[in-house]
């Protein structure tokens, strides 16, 4: 009796211990993560103007137009609650035409992996990479080798009538990751197959986008990659203008055939 005794308090001893070693982790993590969170938040103009030398000419934000959107990029490892703004159809995100490019700014990202970006603008078929290794110094998961500043840009370019513009990110992939997460559900991979990954609000000429890498959907805090684009929309264009780019398209068609007959 007293043997068995003597082992039920060794074994809750040893459960204890386990415990308190688990608890001890689990407050390392939350304040490393807390910390890491606050450390983003704090990015001064100091900070910010210090990642680009005077003859920059990178394209970039500046530093209060990046400040509005990193202020309402959500806390690491907390599911995303809808925010209060015109959240986006990115069923149906075009160039919004003109002689404006479209064009992409890193916000922040808040994940381990090292993600990469990329656009389409046939439904995926071909993908065109705009950042290969979105990790920072400065980011919500600082990393000291991360190529990225905070507010970096990079230009699409414009394109020819109603252009449909899709956006992905690679899980992974400056690691060697495979795997394509996107804005159709249906097409993303294995146990993210009819999950979103992506949110986008809109904040007046942009369109601000937050993905979550995980595949199987991870914490859902959608800040593992955070993007403002400019130069799209979602609205659907206006009769006249759809009638003005199929009148386009058969003046080309008409002249083509005119050069030909000529021919």
């Amino acid at each position: 009796m007293n043997a068995q005794i003597s082992n039920n308090i060794s074994s809750l001893k040893t459960i204890s211990r386990q415990c308190t070693l688990g608890l001890m982790a689990l407050v390392a993590t939350t304040a490393s993560v807390f910390t890491a969170q606050d450390a983003s938040a704090q990015v001064t103009q100091t900070n910010y103007d210090a990642q680009y030398n005077a003859s920059s000419d990178l394209l970039r934000l500046d530093f209060d137009t990046w400040n509005m959107f990193n202020t309402v990029v959500n806390t690491e490892r907390q599911q995303l609650t809808t925010l209060n703004r015109p959240q986006a159809d990115l069923s149906k995100l075009r160039w919004s035409g003109g002689v404006q490019d479209a064009e992409v700014f890193f916000i922040n990202e808040g994940a381990g992996y090292r993600n990469q970006l990329f656009y389409s603008v046939d439904g995926g078929t071909n993908k065109n990479m705009i950042f290969g290794d979105i990790s920072s110094p400065l980011s919500i998961l600082p990393n000291s080798s991360g190529p990225m500043k905070l507010g970096q840009g990079a230009s699409l370019g414009n394109f020819t009538g109603n252009t449909f513009i899709d956006f992905f990110v690679k899980s992974n992939g400056a690691n060697g990751g495979q795997n394509f997460l996107g804005f159709d559900p249906a097409q993303n991979p294995g146990s993210s197959r009819g999950l979103s990954h992506v949110i986008g609000y809109t904040f007046g000429d942009y369109l601000l986008l937050g993905f979550e890498d995980i595949i199987g959907g991870g914490d859902l805090d959608f800040n593992d990659v955070v993007f403002a684009v400019k130069g799209v929309t979602t609205s659907v264009p206006e009769p006249s203008l759809m009638i003005g780019l199929i009148a386009t398209g058969a003046m080309v068609m008409l002249r083509k055939r005119h050069q030909n007959s000529e021919v």
